[in-house]
């Protein structure tokens, strides 16, 4: 334990005695700093109040205003506020580490697959066709109503092969462009020219896979005659019902380099001429939506009823 009359600067013990807590937490923290010079402080105690090495602290300039040495032409500092106040004063940004998710796969790949993605990540910045071209929406893009914003779908009329297909899905998440086999045959296309495609699909009824029938690749065209896009695309054939002609999914985003607006219910994309803007009416979109709910709850009935014949029992023949 230190006396406290080795503290000469910081007055006598009756002023230190009734002087407030923290007047005495920097007072002792100042008697450290002047009387060990060090700052491994192990423990103070004075005028029965003991204070351990983390209370033992004070900045440099309360120490050296508390030991009557501060510097020549320093400004004169505020005094420290002492009690409640002292729980006011502005926090510092708290210390963090930064945690991160690491691993998987993708960091196990074979050193052939690591040189091949190492490439790729530092080759020569290339840029893709049709990125120069910025898309926005504004209130020019703003319909007259918009009723329930995001209930109804992206409802669109491109032209594939050399057909207009008034009910187009544009279907953000879909990994794929479907074209059903019904449209497939509405439009004329002999199915020879189809090929094989053996991968399943997932997504269209929660816990079944879908196989498709086979694959195509059309020419899709948005816009009209003054400023159009075609891009050929590649359709997984599908056997069932859809109450769409088709579905355009992220593939075909991509191609286009397309931006969807859901609120609008327009898609947009950059075209020779400028942006070109397709969509549909929100009354289009809705009698689409009601088609795709009736048809729904006919599938549905469809399959309760042949698993309602499939339980029942054939009658026993009458024996009179």
């Amino acid at each position: 334990m230190l006396p406290l009359n080795t503290v000469a600067f910081a007055g006598d013990a009756a002023w230190f005695a009734s002087a407030a807590d923290a007047t005495k937490k920097y007072v002792v923290a100042v008697l450290w700093q002047v009387r060990a010079g060090s700052s491994h402080c192990t423990a103070l105690q004075v005028s029965g109040i003991r204070w351990s090495s983390s209370q033992c602290l004070a900045s440099p300039i309360l120490a050296a205003r508390l030991a009557g040495n501060r510097k020549k032409g320093e400004p004169k500092k505020k005094p420290e506020p002492e009690g409640d106040a002292e729980g006011e004063k502005e926090e510092d940004f708290p210390e963090h580490d930064v945690l991160m998710i690491f691993g998987g796969p993708v960091a196990y790949e074979s050193r052939r697959k690591q040189n091949l993605t190492l490439r790729e990540v530092f080759a020569t910045p290339k840029f893709l066709r049709w990125s120069e071209s910025p898309i926005t929406f504004d209130r020019a893009d703003h319909p007259k109503n918009v009723p329930h914003p995001g209930r109804c779908a992206l409802v669109a009329d491109p032209i594939v092969g050399n057909k207009r297909l008034s009910k187009v899905l544009v279907d953000g998440g879909s990994g794929l462009n479907i074209l059903y086999a019904d449209t497939l045959d509405a439009m004329g296309i002999d199915r020879v020219r189809l090929r094989h495609s053996g991968a399943p699909f997932h997504g269209v009824v929660p816990g079944k896979q879908a196989v498709p029938l086979r694959q195509i690749d059309l020419p899709v065209t948005f816009g009209d005659p003054s400023n159009f896009r075609k891009e050929t695309l590649m359709f997984e054939v599908v056997g069932f019902k859809g109450a769409y002609h088709a579905i355009l999914g992220r593939p075909c985003y991509a191609k286009f380099m397309a931006v969807p607006n859901y609120t609008y219910l327009k898609l947009k994309m950059p075209g020779p001429h400028g942006v070109i803007t397709v969509g549909s009416t929100f009354q289009h979109a809705y009698r689409c939506k009601v088609g795709s709910c009736e048809l729904a709850s006919a599938v549905l009935a469809t399959e309760e009823l042949a698993l309602i014949r499939a339980n029942i029992p054939e009658e026993a023949p009458d024996s009179n």
